[in-house]
């Protein structure tokens, strides 16, 4: 935050600085969300009503987060695959058109088991006894599993369309010196480099949440086997995701 706070004046400039702010924002509301969480689970007994309104927002901060990745790898993709064309085609308007439509769309995801979709007959404050097996499946088949395999896919393309990129500039080096090529060779290693940044960023969200979200599916899946103790450890380090990433980005 205090990084947005000094370079707020790239905020209206750069698609890539406010895309990481987006970020950065989602991992703070969930940093926030998951400290007031552990201060309720040891200190305070939450109403239904309000249990179910944390759990509404845990679920929102987490897509938030991931797709707010998704983002930033279509950005990516768009600035190395079509260099010449990516101002043109991420406006300022279509960026925080799409930042807007995300915010809206996943505003919507997050209430819908306010407006019924959550189990029915349970008092107890714990996930899946809140929200329903359907809709955390649904929405994890959606919203986590389907974007990690976007990602995987565009960074593979990017990483081998910029190693392609490099290797035209190296051969047109060795032709003649031109200070347009080895300004287009320091602007892909550039941003080949925030690409390995984010990647890394990408590997700790999906390493810290798919334990948690495996288990929690496959115990909505066959609620028998369900018990809350199961998800403690997952859990926890899905909730350290958000406190570590300040360091990868610095």
């Amino acid at each position: 935050m205090a990084t947005l706070v000094r370079e707020r004046r790239r905020l209206f400039v750069g698609n890539k600085f406010l895309f990481i702010a987006n970020l950065t924002i989602s991992d703070l509301l969930f940093g926030v969300v998951m400290i007031y969480n552990m201060v309720t689970v040891f200190y305070a007994e939450l109403s239904y009503a309000g249990c179910l309104s944390l759990f509404m927002l845990i679920e929102f901060a987490l897509r938030l987060s991931n797709l707010s990745l998704v983002l930033i790898a279509v950005d990516q993709y768009v600035t190395i695959a079509y260099a010449l064309r990516s101002g043109d085609i991420l406006t300022p308007t279509r960026v925080w058109g799409a930042l807007a439509a995300l915010w809206a769309t996943l505003v919507v995801v997050a209430l819908l088991p306010a407006a019924g979709w959550r189990a029915r007959g349970n008092t107890r404050c714990l996930l899946l006894k809140v929200h329903s097996p359907s809709y955390l499946l649904t929405f994890d088949v959606l919203l986590f599993y389907a974007p990690a395999v976007v990602m995987t896919t565009m960074y593979a393309r990017i990483f081998a369309i910029a190693r392609r990129h490099l290797r035209e500039i190296a051969a047109q080096e060795l032709v003649a010196a031109d200070a347009g090529v080895a300004s287009r060779a320091r602007s892909i290693r550039r941003e080949v480099k925030m690409s390995v940044t984010i990647v890394i960023v990408i590997v700790a969200f999906v390493a810290s949440w798919a334990p948690m979200i495996v288990i929690r599916d496959v115990e909505s899946a066959w609620p028998d086997t369900y018990r809350s103790t199961d998800v403690f450890l997952p859990y926890t380090i899905a909730a350290c995701n958000s406190f570590y990433n300040p360091f990868i980005y610095v």
